[in-house]
């Protein structure tokens, strides 16, 4: 009894927010994507301008998002025209505004990037323009950018590769 009145507590007194969604696997997100390379991130800015979270909404109400653009240099291109290893490319994500407190169930998979710990990501992007590139998803864009266990050596500048 002691329990189900702990549980019935907690259900009621967190608010509780959540949507319905599906993982992508690799083929959708390849057939989704402009671009799929693997990338470092070497610079992380806060834009200061009203930005909402892409295809989600809390209730009817848009979620107040902060536009973030993070710059990483490509380390391998797997497919991408006009991309090549050591150029850089700009990356448009977000971060919640104001978090909600409280049990999220179900939330958009958010990413964020820390050019001080840098570490390799396979990212399967949509370009949106010049070198400004999106999640292939962005409602989901933590399935579409994935951290690797292990470093990506680039090839070499010039010369013969060995």
């Amino acid at each position: 009894m002691g329990l189900f009145v702990l549980v019935l507590a907690l259900t009621h007194a967190l608010p509780l927010a959540g949507y319905l969604t599906s993982l992508a696997p690799y083929a959708s997100l390849q057939g989704l994507s402009d671009a799929i390379v693997i990338a470092i991130p070497i610079e992380r800015r806060e834009l200061d301008i009203a930005a909402e979270l892409p295809g989600v909404k809390r209730g009817n109400a848009p979620i107040a998002a902060v536009e973030i653009r993070t710059t990483f240099v490509v380390v391998a291109v797997l497919r991408g025209k006009g991309l090549a290893a050591h150029e850089s490319i700009e990356l448009r994500h977000y971060r919640e505004r104001n978090r909600v407190k409280g049990l999220v169930t179900a939330g958009p998979m958010l990413i964020d990037f820390d050019p001080q710990k840098p570490r390799h990501y396979l990212m399967f992007l949509k370009l949106l323009g010049g070198d400004l590139y999106e999640a292939a998803n962005p409602v989901e864009p933590g399935w579409c950018i994935e951290p690797l266990a292990h470093p990506v050596e680039p090839p070499a500048r010039s010369g013969r590769e060995r």
